[in-house]
């Protein structure tokens, strides 16, 4: 049930139903990108292929707080924006989604945990749960 869950899950996230409506933004949360299989993990292709898709579709990559501006002003943004972020600090968004990232021109909001940059995720013991 579980696997059955999480294809339905990565198959969603990877066909956008229909591009962003004028004035609309997308946001998209991730935390470790990484083919660990862990809970909070996402497979290093499929981040590729949404971050690609994205940019081939006419999507511009903004800031949080450049959405929270063009939504505080109501303003229609052409072309559509994209919100990414990142929870946590894991280091992969550095190694992985960065390079993805810049060949594209997208920019990216990272959250961390202060206190874990540089060691390991204390919060989650699970087996395969990435390094911060």
């Amino acid at each position: 049930m579980k696997r059955a869950v999480r294809k339905l899950l990565l198959r969603s996230l990877l066909r956008f139903p229909r591009k962003a409506r004028p004035g609309e933004i997308l946001a998209l949360t991730y935390h470790s990108i990484d083919d660990s299989g862990s809970g909070v993990s996402f497979p290093e292709q499929h981040f590729r292929t949404q971050i690609e898709w994205l940019a081939s579709s006419g999507y511009r990559a903004l800031t949080a707080s450049e959405a929270a501006a063009a939504l505080a002003q109501d303003a229609e943004l052409a072309p559509p924006g994209v919100v990414l972020t990142f929870d946590d600090g894991f280091r992969s968004v550095l190694d992985r989604a960065l390079p993805i990232l810049s060949d594209v021109g997208f920019t990216a909001t990272v959250f961390c945990a202060a206190a874990y940059v540089g060691g390991r995720c204390g919060w989650d013991r699970a087996p395969g749960i990435p390094d911060l």
